[in-house]
């Protein structure tokens, strides 16, 4: 291990003080859609952010992105900002996850964002979440079914099955491991 300890919460405050200590910030894309569904702009301290690949080779108009192992496909900016945070989600998906075996391609990273109702149209079959932080509610609604992933695992079909976040207080961060369309095929 190169991060983690094998201690539980001694991890889970490894990884939230991994995600604090970068500078992680949501599109503007997604504040929008935030914003239209909600009516509010989403809190300061919130973001949405995708670790892993992408087939936008543009950042901006003076810069362009890091192209991945994977041909047609760019690293994102965080990927290429913090190539560690890679090792480290390996180690905590391997030691807590309970599908060992499950390869991801792709990271969602969300922090004290309450994520609307939808499906994942790029995923390719099922996502495992986890959430933790000091929070409480913040389940998650998969179809009719609401589940506590606090501290746990859960795997689910985000392709087939629409799934939302509920109201929640205090710092919630939500890690999704999921496997891209795209980057998935090579």
């Amino acid at each position: 291990m190169l991060y983690l300890t094998k201690h539980y919460e001694s991890d889970i405050a490894i990884v939230i003080t991994a995600l604090e200590s970068i500078n992680l910030r949501t599109s503007t894309d997604r504040r929008e859609a935030y914003r239209q569904f909600y009516r509010r702009l989403p809190p300061k301290d919130s973001y949405s952010v995708q670790y892993g690949y992408t087939k936008k080779k543009w950042l901006s108009s003076t810069s362009n992105r890091i192209e991945s192992k994977y041909p047609g496909l760019y690293n994102t900016t965080l990927k290429t900002d913090e190539p560690e945070l890679e090792i480290l989600f390996n180690e905590f998906f391997k030691l807590y996850c309970p599908e060992k075996k499950f390869k991801w391609t792709e990271i969602q990273i969300n922090k004290n964002h309450q994520i609307q109702p939808h499906r994942d149209k790029g995923n390719v079959g099922e996502s495992y979440i986890i959430g933790f932080g000091n929070y409480s509610g913040g389940q998650l609604k998969v179809s009719n079914e609401l589940i506590d992933i606090k501290d746990k695992f859960y795997k689910f079909d985000g392709t087939n099955n629409t799934h939302y976040t509920l109201p929640f207080k205090g710092d919630r961060y939500s890690i999704v491991f999921f496997n891209n369309s795209v980057s998935h095929l090579h």
